[in-house]
């Protein structure tokens, strides 16, 4: 096998797909040793320490292997704060060819303050995203950011997913062009930083963007800022964990804009259908009646509640005929797919029952849209990393 061509060697040492058995490998050759040491450290997640940052500065070639990279911020409130700083400053120049890069502030629910952070990281940090050449990057739990960090972020790569983050919107500062940013996550981060992107310095900079998800509870500066970049939009994604209390009299807290005249693609994600789908039918023939160029609507939504006795929560039997009809009314053949999430942490035997029964619960609420094959209904493993929330 070490006559293999190393293309070819490196094809089927990725395809294993198991840590222990690249590990493996990587002793058995010299032919087998830099493939599986590419895989090994391809993904590679830090909690800031001398460890590491010995393994990378006695094998620098690793460090070029390094393609998704994350670590949380050190709080600077334990005897070993100052350590973990440097460590973590010293990887950091060690790295140059990442391209999916997570950073947390690791607070939980609260932010970790930017001012409160070592001048030396803040710098070091800063000409490391700028140096890299990133595809993703996705930034977690910072506050009291300056605006010239949202501007270097949203120039950072492609997708770019903002978790909490929060920015000092006290003056709006200008920045350079964007060309980068095509797909823009706001989760937890709506609010102030929704009318910060609205503004006309920030929105005539970004029409690049084709893909946007959000996630509620929306503000009015939301519905702005759908409305401000609604002309490129090809997809959208909402997500509201607390439907059930925004409910308004028209059933759903984000109104569309008069027209999305290039979305493709439109997502609800639904964390617990409960008492509220009702409104469901109208949200989605709100955003039909806006959207000529709609091809699929896209339901996520999970099998509640989590003990294996109780009822599966399931859409109404009105709602599944509503929808229905909403789509069969539709001139174009626009398809609605609902993905059901499981879970690593429940047993499969159960999930794949219920999967089963919501099947065919929906089936048999929207048989007509099923026999006309534009209904379809998969189930995903929920194991976003990487700000995976705004893919399927």
């Amino acid at each position: 096998m070490d006559r293999l061509p190393l293309e070819l060697i490196s094809i089927i040492i990725a395809y294993i797909g198991d840590r222990d058995s690249w590990t493996k490998l990587a002793r058995v050759s010299s032919t087998f040793l830099e493939p599986a040491q590419q895989q090994i450290f391809r993904s590679f997640s830090l909690t800031p320490r001398a460890d590491a940052r010995l393994l990378l500065e006695t094998s620098p070639h690793l460090a070029l292997y390094i393609r998704e990279f994350s670590f949380d911020f050190p709080h600077m409130d334990t005897s070993k704060s100052a350590e973990e700083v440097h460590a973590l400053c010293a990887v950091l120049n060690l790295l140059n060819n990442v391209r999916d890069l997570l950073v947390s502030g690791n607070c939980g629910e609260d932010q970790y303050e930017w001012p409160t952070m070592p001048a030396e990281l803040r710098d070091i940090f800063l000409d490391f995203v700028r140096r890299q050449k990133l595809q993703r990057l996705h930034v977690m739990e910072l506050g009291e950011l300056p605006q010239s960090l949202l501007g270097l972020f949203l120039n950072a790569a492609p997708t770019v997913s903002l978790l909490n983050v929060s920015f000092d919107s006290t003056k709006v500062e200008d920045f350079p062009i964007i060309s980068t940013v095509k797909n823009l996550s706001l989760v937890g981060s709506e609010g102030d930083l929704s009318e910060l992107l609205s503004s006309h310095v920030y929105s005539r900079q970004m029409s690049g963007i084709k893909t946007l998800a959000f996630q509620g509870p929306f503000t009015p500066t939301g519905e702005a800022l759908v409305a401000k970049l609604a002309p490129n939009l090809e997809r959208l994604i909402l997500e509201c964990r607390t439907w059930e209390r925004e409910m308004t009299s028209l059933g759903f807290p984000l109104a569309p804009p008069p027209s999305l005249p290039l979305l493709r693609y439109l997502r609800l994600e639904i964390h617990h259908l409960g008492e509220s789908d009702l409104w469901l039918p109208a949200v989605v023939a709100s955003f039909l009646a806006v959207c000529p160029a709609l091809t699929e609507v896209v339901i996520r939504s999970e099998l509640e509640p989590d003990d294996d006795e109780s009822e599966i929560d399931v859409p109404k039997e009105k709602t599944m005929h509503e929808l229905e009809k909403v789509f069969l009314a539709l001139p174009s053949e626009v398809c609605l797919r609902w993905v059901i999430l499981r879970f690593l942490y429940r047993p499969r035997g159960v999930e794949e029952n219920r999967f089963a029964e919501f099947v065919d619960t929906l089936h048999a609420g929207m048989p007509d849209l099923y026999s006309l094959k534009r209904l379809v209904v998969e189930d995903v493993l929920d194991d976003k990393g990487f700000g995976d929330f705004i893919y399927d």
